[in-house]
């Protein structure tokens, strides 16, 4: 092989940096200053936006799973004042087959307040479980 292909291509004297003079050093390093300072402002910027991002979500997440709750506790209270809807109904038809037949004997009867067993025995008596006897008085 000749000798010209074992050496590299010679350098432009633009490219040259040996040639280059003290103010286009200068220059060279202030260019690489402000690229490094923008780059650096650019990836701050990403991170920041980021982190509102990141926060934005959380905050989301936060109010879904303080609804998720909420449903969750009006779900229990649902299921807990059916419970004592249909606590009031058995009490009052357990109460008539006892013998008491008035909302005030029943009242006594179950220690329970005369305004949920006023309701209990409008449902029953709606759903024919029960019958009114008299004006006052209910039977089976």
């Amino acid at each position: 092989m000749s000798e010209a292909y074992q050496q590299p291509p010679p350098i432009p004297d633009f490219l040259n940096r040996s040639l280059w003079s003290p103010e286009r050093w200068e220059r060279h390093e202030l260019r690489n200053k402000q690229a490094f300072e923008r780059s650096r402002r650019e990836i701050n910027l990403v991170k920041r936006k980021a982190a509102r991002e990141l926060e934005t979500l959380r905050i989301a997440k936060a109010e879904r799973e303080q609804r998720r709750a909420a449903n969750r506790q009006l779900k229990i209270d649902r299921k807990q004042r059916k419970a004592e809807k249909q606590a009031d109904r058995d009490a009052v038809v357990s109460s008539i087959k006892l013998g008491h037949i008035t909302l005030g004997q029943i009242a006594k009867a179950t220690q329970r307040p005369p305004e949920s067993l006023t309701r209990a025995i409008r449902w029953l008596l709606k759903n024919q479980r029960i019958f009114k006897a008299s004006k006052r008085t209910y039977k089976l």
